[in-house]
């Protein structure tokens, strides 16, 4: 059975955050770009400042998913909006980040905190917030 990728949307007056939970890879990549995209379209009618992708509840993110992060930040760039990545100091998440080197494309915050086990981390901004 295939574990569905939840979503949290949280507006603040800084940005548009969306808090991914779960695993990102093949199988949940295409209904997540659905989602996202929704909610980034009813976002961008009064557009943010800022889009957060707090990637820090991610148990898993393939490349696949990694690609659905780039595209994201490319919809909000074609739209003027910069786009910021929230990960965990350790895990795959941050690993595949360094790999693909994503942090030469999109601003990277790290938190030296775990990630949290609950299914939605507490929002705000880390302590060097974008």
């Amino acid at each position: 059975m295939v574990e569905a990728v939840g979503i949290a949307p949280m507006r603040t007056p800084q940005a548009f955050i969306l808090a991914l939970c779960g695993e990102l890879d093949m199988a949940t990549v295409s209904p997540c770009a659905a989602e996202m995209m929704t909610l980034l379209t009813a976002a961008f009618v009064l557009p943010p400042p800022m889009v957060v992708l707090d990637l820090r509840q991610l148990r898993f993110c393939s490349a696949a998913g990694m690609d659905l992060v780039l595209d994201v930040t490319n919809q909000c760039a074609e739209r003027g909006v910069s786009t910021c990545l929230w990960v965990s100091a350790e895990g795959i998440v941050r690993r595949m980040v360094d790999l693909l080197e994503i942090g030469e494309r999109v601003r990277v915050v790290v938190h030296p905190t775990p990630m949290c086990t609950s299914r939605f981390p507490r929002s705000g901004p880390p302590h060097d917030s974008c």
